[in-house]
């Protein structure tokens, strides 16, 4: 049925089934429950209530230095899940209303990203393997197991899975193609990993993209691939500096 469509058709059949999926965050309007903000948990507890804050700073056209609100205030800032950096939370401030963001805006906000996830790894598996019914399966395999499913409630884990297929695509484009523009690009995508918030998934994808570097550079003989190895971790560092300086300085104290 699929076999003479386009990549667009696949992508418009992932979307349809996180519609199916999550069709009670998207279109019931009068639920509360969804991900329950009764259940509590860290997405209660901790995440929306730092990423409120963000937005209703941003919205006010401010940092969110100092948050008052937390214990007897806590630099926020330099909290690495508050993810100021994070370029698709500078969003979050048009769901503000009435002084808070909006909870359900939040939900919707998390649902994105498992579909821009799905997307990340149609692309990904769809380069390596030439066939795009192959890349649509391993879009819902990947989306929707049982690990990533777990997470669809705390949206800073979330932020980083979600980059990382596509890491993976430009660190492969960049081997095969030799192309130091793509390893500069799988840096950059490292980085909006980091500035997602969860440093010990962003750790464990950047030990891998680096083994991976080094392995095609062992194994092939070339040292060109540890010069885009290089230039990965360069951009990683590099970009996300703006975040991990003050986050190391309060992990400090």
């Amino acid at each position: 049925m699929f076999s003479n469509k386009g990549p667009i058709c696949y992508i418009i059949v992932l979307l349809s089934l996180n519609a199916l999926y999550f069709w009670r965050i998207i279109f019931d309007t009068g639920s509360t429950l969804s991900f329950d903000p009764l259940s509590g948990g860290d997405l209660n507890g901790h995440i929306y209530p730092i990423h409120s804050f963000l937005a209703t700073s941003l919205q006010n056209g401010e940092l969110p230095l100092w948050n008052p609100y937390m214990f007897c205030g806590f630099p926020q800032f330099a909290e690495m899940k508050t993810g100021v950096f994070y370029p698709l939370h500078w969003v979050l401030p048009l769901m503000v209303n009435d002084g808070y963001l909006s909870y359900r805006g939040y939900e919707i906000f998390s649902v994105f990203h498992a579909f821009l996830m799905g997307v990340f790894t149609f692309l990904l598996v769809n380069y390596l393997f030439k066939k795009p019914i192959v890349a649509l399966f391993a879009s819902i395999v990947f989306e929707f197991n049982g690990y990533v499913s777990l997470y669809y409630n705390n949206p800073v884990n979330l932020m980083v899975i979600t980059w990382m297929p596509l890491t993976f695509l430009f660190v492969v484009k960049s081997i095969k193609e030799t192309s130091f523009i793509w390893a500069i690009l799988s840096g950059f995508s490292m980085a909006m990993s980091f500035m997602g918030g969860y440093f010990e998934e962003f750790i464990f994808i950047f030990y891998f993209v680096s083994i991976y570097f080094i392995a095609n550079a062992i194994y092939y003989d070339k040292l060109e691939y540890l010069y885009f190895w290089t230039i990965f971790v360069c951009v990683t560092i590099g970009t996300t500096a703006i975040q991990w300086i003050p986050t190391l300085e309060l992990s400090l104290y």
